[in-house]
């Protein structure tokens, strides 16, 4: 399951910044750091495991560059 971020200055896609996903879990969290390519993009595949707990997860993603810093809204989604 690809999880993406992209980050941008204005309309255009910023090339290597540092993405941190953070996927809250019934269980706890789950982060990776990624870079974002030439067009901006930074992807986690993330891999469900077929017995991963039931309930609600979310996934937040945080974006750094230089002294600037920004963290997307969470994005929900359940397992059942």
């Amino acid at each position: 399951m690809p999880i993406s971020a992209f980050v941008a200055q204005g309309t255009a896609g910023v090339a290597g910044a540092t993405v941190t996903f953070t996927m809250v879990t019934p269980t706890g969290n789950v982060t990776k750091r990624a870079t974002t390519d030439s067009t901006g993009a930074a992807v986690w595949n993330f891999k469900m495991n077929p017995k991963a707990a039931k309930g609600t997860y979310s996934v937040t993603a945080q974006a750094i560059l230089g002294s600037q810093t920004v963290t997307s809204a969470p994005v929900t989604f359940a397992v059942q």
